[in-house]
């Protein structure tokens, strides 16, 4: 149930600028990204609740991601490259057909994932 309702709460904010490619391009930005650019907020351990958002088929390249939970999301169908990934929590997300070129992970939690076909 939980899994569920932390999923199906993107769907009722997808049309307010909160979209899997309008979320990436916020991400992009990190640098002046606040709590305020993202509809869940900060959870209590300061990270940017994502949990459940839907990335895939969204290429990432040179990016960094820093401070997120990105629990029970879906990761899949992604080529990222040259990406920085730190102090990130995927638990139970699914990365099957994750494609990793070149990118750098420090002080990442990987709970209960899938990998399937991921390389």
């Amino acid at each position: 149930m939980f899994k569920k309702s932390i999923v199906s709460r993107w769907e009722r904010v997808a049309d307010k600028g909160f979209s899997p490619k309008e979320i990436i391009k916020k991400l992009q930005k990190s640098n002046s990204a606040s709590q305020n650019d993202f509809p869940f907020g900060l959870l209590e351990n300061s990270f940017i609740d994502l949990r459940g958002l839907d990335l895939s088929g969204i290429d990432i390249r040179k990016m960094k991601f820093e401070k997120i939970d990105f629990s029970y999301s879906r990761i899949c169908s992604i080529w990222a490259e040259e990406a920085s990934f730190k102090d990130l929590v995927f638990d139970r997300v699914d990365f099957s057909n994750f494609i990793d070129r070149g990118n750098s992970f420090r002080k990442v939690f990987f709970i209960d994932c899938k990998f399937y076909d991921a390389g």
